[in-house]
């Protein structure tokens, strides 16, 4: 009995022809990404929280949410 939750373990067959899927190049950055700082602040803002008040509901220090 296989232990595996995998449905494709042990298939020893190759792909069946027009079922591989296409690879493409990523192109070249156009922007910096967004750093999770900024996101958790927009989310913060939205829902009315300081910084402050966030850190205890959420049981981290001042300093980690900046």
């Amino acid at each position: 009995m296989s232990t595996s939750n995998n449905i494709t373990e042990g298939r020893e067959s190759a792909p069946q022809p027009g079922t591989e899927m296409a690879e493409y190049k990523a192109g070249p950055r156009k922007r910096k990404p967004t750093h999770p700082g900024q996101v958790l602040k927009t989310q913060l803002e939205a829902l009315g929280l300081t910084a402050y008040a966030a850190d205890s509901l959420l049981g981290v220090s001042q300093a980690t949410l900046g």
